[in-house]
């Protein structure tokens, strides 16, 4: 099993899509923590990959006919299930960056039982990590906005970035095989430039790259 580390950058402000919602605040969502911290899970990424391997593995002479069910398992829409090679975590921030918002809230929580003043709580992060935009429908018969059509959505920041674990079990493969698969991967992954909602509008750019995990500068 080899393990490998994936990393996305957001070049805009992105909405990943969650199905969430907030009543009567947020028509769209993310997905976030008790801390506050915002994650993709892995199922998101796995379909990204999903998309552009398909997309490589049918215009690549090189990649032509690859076996993708080996790699990533049965799809969606397939009755059987099977599961493949490939095993990703979520899609979450830094380790580092993560563990001291986490210590800082739980300080924050040990000081306010000691009636202290709490400075950090974990709504003061999804502010400082998201911001919320609003739209509405135009009727383009009378070009005024549409009853009730008022939505609000939350985005992660620009700037963020993001990462997972890769899992590769290459047992019983030849190391042709291996470095094939590799490859595919590399490629696959380098070719994610849009992910999550509105992704066809041009939102949602990132720069996504992977390493072997031991190798540093990721």
């Amino acid at each position: 099993m080899k393990e490998y580390r994936v990393k996305i950058e957001l070049l805009s402000d992105t909405m990943p899509g969650s199905g969430e919602s907030v009543p009567g605040t947020i028509d769209s969502d993310i997905r976030y923590d008790a801390y506050g911290l915002p994650y993709m899970n892995a199922k998101t990424l796995k379909g990204h990959l999903r998309e552009q391997m398909e997309m490589i593995t049918a215009y690549s002479k090189e990649m032509a006919d690859y076996p993708l069910r080996e790699l990533l398992g049965a799809s969606d829409k397939e009755a059987e299930k099977t599961q493949g090679r490939l095993k990703f975590t979520d899609v979450t921030l830094g380790d580092g960056i993560r563990s001291a918002i986490q210590n800082a809230i739980d300080t924050a929580e040990h000081n306010a039982a000691g009636k202290e003043n709490r400075t950090v709580t974990a709504n003061d992060i999804i502010n400082a990590l998201t911001l919320t935009t609003s739209y509405t429908s135009i009727d383009p018969s009378t070009g005024i906005v549409k009853d009730h059509s008022l939505r609000r959505e939350r985005k992660l920041r620009k700037g963020l970035t993001f990462y997972s674990t890769l899992y590769f079990d290459q047992d019983g493969m030849s190391e042709e095989e291996v470095k094939k698969a590799e490859k595919l991967l590399d490629m696959s992954i380098r070719a994610i430039q849009h992910i999550g909602t509105h992704k066809s509008k041009g939102m949602g750019h990132v720069r996504c790259t992977v390493k072997p995990a031991e190798e540093k500068g990721i």
